[in-house]
């Protein structure tokens, strides 16, 4: 049992298996369970990775709760975790009946429908729709957006639940600003395979420019992001590329300057500054149409037409 439970056991699960309580006493006494939280217990060991906390939380919550809001974004790496300062933060969960503060654990109140739970790890959290719609008062528009993109990145957002959440969450702080995200064009992720990729989609369509085409062909070589129309190439290379690298980068970029492709290189430092990429892919672009940029989604319905 507690093999399967990231070597964690609840009192009641060790009752049913016929365990005394007075048992159980003398296990803890000589170190052969370990306290957790009330009613939670480890077994030989004091482990305190982050999965583990997370899976004693829920089991210490009770039957039917699940990871929640901020916990939930963490465990699910839709909000970034603080490594060296996880453990001083308390857990959230959520779960029907009573709400609570006790042992490092903060539970919510609330009904959880059984299609806003999934389980990440072995461990039953808020999806990442619901986790969205209960981060959304905390956090600002911009917070709010990384998250909703790196949930879409990771493929793990359903969209029409978020929907039917939004619609019924009239005086919720932030909501606005979720329904104005969904109300942007989904990103095409599919082909995208970096991070940096994503961001670069995710700049555009933050700031409303025409969304290129993932690994994309052209003229033999794959290039990263493409403005079919423009002739337009961002390569998104993190700035990793050195030496023999460097010069086969040089050499695409040129032969592909002879057939009339722009190529412009972001490293990771450069999309640190969104506005400003935005700002010269949108010059770029009016530049090489000879007049004002595009909207989104045209550059996209082109090259699927050709494909």
């Amino acid at each position: 049992m507690a093999a399967r439970q990231r070597g964690l056991v609840t009192r009641r699960q060790l009752v049913a298996g016929g365990l005394s309580d007075a048992t159980i006493h003398d296990w803890v006494r000589r170190g052969h369970l370990h306290r957790v939280h009330r009613g939670v217990l480890a077994v030989g060991h004091r482990r305190s990775d982050m999965e583990t906390a997370w899976l004693a939380a829920a089991l210490a919550a009770g039957a039917g709760a699940a990871i929640s809001r901020r916990s939930s974004g963490e465990l699910q790496h839709i909000l970034a975790v603080d490594e060296l300062q996880w453990h001083r933060s308390p857990i959230h969960l959520t779960r029907p009946g009573r709400s609570a503060r006790r042992d490092g654990l903060i539970i919510h109140s609330g009904p959880l429908a059984r299609i806003d739970v999934v389980e990440v790890a072995g461990i039953p959290a808020t999806t990442a729709a619901r986790t969205l719609f209960d981060i959304a008062p905390d956090r600002t528009p911009r917070e709010l957006r990384r998250a909703f993109e790196e949930a879409e990145y990771l493929e793990i957002l359903d969209r029409a639940r978020l929907e039917v959440l939004c619609a019924g969450g009239r005086g919720h702080r932030n909501v606005a600003a979720l329904r104005a995200l969904l109300g942007e064009p989904a990103l095409s992720l599919r082909d995208v395979r970096s991070r940096l990729e994503a961001l670069v989609m995710a700049i555009c369509r933050e700031h409303r420019l025409p969304l290129p085409v993932a690994n994309a062909p052209v003229r033999g070589y794959e290039v990263d992001l493409l403005w079919v129309r423009k002739r337009f190439i961002v390569e998104a290379d993190g700035g990793r590329h050195r030496g023999r690298q460097r010069d086969r980068d040089n050499e695409r970029d040129a032969e592909l300057a002879r057939a009339g492709y722009l190529t412009r290189r972001y490293s990771a430092a450069a999309l640190r500054r969104p506005r400003a990429v935005a700002g010269e892919i949108r010059e770029i672009l009016a530049e090489r149409s000879g007049g004002a940029v595009e909207r989104s989604g045209g550059a996209v319905e082109e090259i699927r037409r050709r494909r």
